[in-house]
């Protein structure tokens, strides 16, 4: 049988070099943007964050199963309209919170936030925040919809409502919402993946085509290849308590 040859690094092929290289650029991206968080820098365990954006959705039970298949956790950056317009949405936002998955702050809707005006943008963030406190939930975190913030007139909201003082952005490219290739976006992912990365895919019904069945099936994709890297995946939450807590014994 012909061996597989891997390159210098790992005995899963992927190579320090990658990693490193993956590990720069967020580092890189929170210099030029410091209002931005594109990794949890300090964790030295073998985690990353999976962050889901845009539900819940017809098949968010599915990615919860998957989930727990593979003893992993994530942080739901959750569009508060969908609540209303999501048949089941309350046993599935139940469903999160009783197996150990953290809700966060997505807008109601998907429209890009940048686009808001500021009071609009005032608006919008209240009200979602608003619609998790009726469900029990303080929300720690915020992702503007669309990726892109201005920190001059959207800090504010995060202070006034008590909220992580930086915007959730990720370590990665979201491919997952523009390129039809699970396997590959996958590997990527899993590839360059590194202790405190930020991962981000896409539940929603509003997306086009086959788009949810491509992301359930580049998350189990994912899964089984960072649980053969030895990594698993948490919430966004606890690996920012992982460094405090490495921060208070330090």
């Amino acid at each position: 049988m012909k061996r597989q040859h891997h390159p210098p690094g790992s005995a899963d092929g992927t190579t320090s070099t990658l990693v490193e290289y993956r590990r720069s650029l967020a580092v890189i991206a929170e210099r030029l943007s410091p209002h931005g968080l594109f990794h949890v820098a300090g964790v030295q365990a073998k985690r990353v964050a999976l962050t889901i954006d845009d539900g819940p959705s017809s098949r968010t039970a599915e990615i919860l199963d998957l989930l727990v298949e593979f003893d992993g956790r994530a942080t739901f950056f959750v569009h508060t309209d969908r609540f209303d317009d999501t048949p089941g949405a309350e046993r599935v936002l139940a469903r999160m919170v009783g197996e150990g998955h953290e809700i966060a702050n997505h807008m109601p809707d998907d429209r890009r936030s940048i686009g808001l005006g500021k009071r609009a943008f005032e608006a919008e963030f209240e009200r979602a925040h608003r619609r998790l406190e009726q469900i029990g939930q303080k929300p720690q975190f915020f992702r503007p919809a669309g990726g892109f913030f201005d920190a001059n007139r959207m800090l504010p909201s995060l202070q006034r409502f008590g909220y992580y003082q930086r915007f959730v952005m990720a370590s990665f490219l979201p491919w997952d919402t523009h390129l039809p290739f699970p396997q590959r976006y996958a590997h990527h992912l899993a590839a360059g993946a590194f202790p405190g990365a930020i991962v981000v895919l896409h539940d929603g019904d509003q997306m086009r085509g086959n788009r949810l069945e491509r992301t359930l099936e580049a998350l189990r994709s994912l899964l089984q290849r960072l649980r053969q890297r030895g990594y698993r995946v948490d919430s966004l939450g606890v690996l920012m308590d992982m460094t405090a807590e490495d921060d208070r014994r330090g």
